[in-house]
């Protein structure tokens, strides 16, 4: 990230805030990591076969599901943490993905190999359409930035 001098007010805060609502957004994505790793973890010792609607709640995925969000979470975290130039495409690609699978959550429960229950897809629904908000509002900031 280059050196900007900020001219007004306004130039201060789309500065601060191009880099820091993506990149925290990316970090905050960073939470499945941990989810899906206990939620993978549980099956492993329960056995992959094992009804995972009787696991705690918060941790209710099939192993699909958790690996899933394994990859999401340490990509946010490394995306968030070292590559914060990324964050932007992060989490458009995030929103996108997790839109598209709740749209398709919606009508059957089954997709891709992933359950995809009510709750499911209400977090879908909610993670997915904050994460597109957040990375639009990120290239919005940035085009914004690129026009004199």
């Amino acid at each position: 990230m280059s050196l900007q001098i900020p001219r007004s007010i306004d130039d201060v805060w789309t500065i601060a805030t191009t880099s820091v609502i993506c990149v925290w957004g990316a970090r905050v994505a960073g939470l499945l990591l941990p989810q899906g790793t206990i939620s993978f973890l549980t099956h492993a010792y329960y056995g992959f076969e094992a009804d995972y609607h009787d696991f705690p709640f918060g941790i209710q995925l099939d192993a699909i599901h958790a690996v899933t969000h394994m990859m999401w979470g340490a990509a946010g975290l490394y995306i968030g943490f070292f590559r914060t130039s990324w964050a932007v495409p992060y989490m458009v690609l995030f929103g996108v993905y997790y839109v598209t699978l709740s749209f398709f959550g919606t009508f059957t429960e089954y997709h891709f190999g992933l359950s995809l229950g009510e709750r499911e897809n209400t977090a879908h629904w909610t993670l997915g359409s904050l994460g597109l908000v957040t990375g639009l509002y990120g290239l919005w900031l940035q085009r914004r930035e690129a026009t004199p």
